[in-house]
């Protein structure tokens, strides 16, 4: 059910910016080298961009390899108290905003949660997108990272794609 959704924004940012299948295709290589470099990675290994288009439809325009299964993917972070931190690192990463909000429908003018959010965030830390040095996006399929990158301000409407394949191995 949440590969139908996905495969809908898709199709709606694909025919609101001109992203195509090849561009969500160098998402997935991109992310599956990543894994690859995890020995406990569900589909470790390389791929090239005509395996991922390849490999089984699961619905237009998402193939199983631009779909990240259930049972990849973590990420963890630590917080403690900056005195604390300082006893471990000299160089502690520092939070300074963090926002939760709840999903909403929204029409096609308005910002999308991820986009309030964000805009939030910015504000309540100080920073402007330009500001930060690493993220951790939710992305369980290729397009939506490309979608996150431009709603969190990383890059312009339809700049998704070309920033993508900026960071493609090989």
């Amino acid at each position: 059910m949440f590969m139908d959704f996905y495969a809908a924004f898709a199709r709606r940012y694909m025919e609101r910016t001109g992203a195509t299948k090849e561009d969500f295709a160098r998402v997935a290589v991109k992310n599956l080298y990543h894994g690859s470099l995890n020995p406990k990675a569900q589909y470790g290994g390389q791929y090239t961009i005509e395996d991922i288009l390849n490999s089984p439809l699961v619905v237009e325009p998402l193939t199983r390899l631009m779909c990240s299964p259930i049972s990849d993917g973590a990420a963890a972070v630590v917080l403690v108290p900056a005195e604390k931190a300082r006893q471990y690192t000299p160089r502690p990463v520092l939070v300074r905003a963090s926002v939760l909000l709840s999903g909403k429908d929204h029409g096609p003018d308005e910002p999308s949660i991820t986009e309030e959010a964000a805009r939030l965030a910015y504000e309540k830390a100080g920073v402007e997108p330009k500001d930060l040095d690493v993220l951790e996006v939710h992305d369980a399929s290729a397009p939506a990272e490309l979608i996150i990158y431009e709603e969190l301000g990383l890059c312009g409407e339809g700049e998704g794609p070309p920033s993508s394949a900026a960071g493609i191995p090989g």
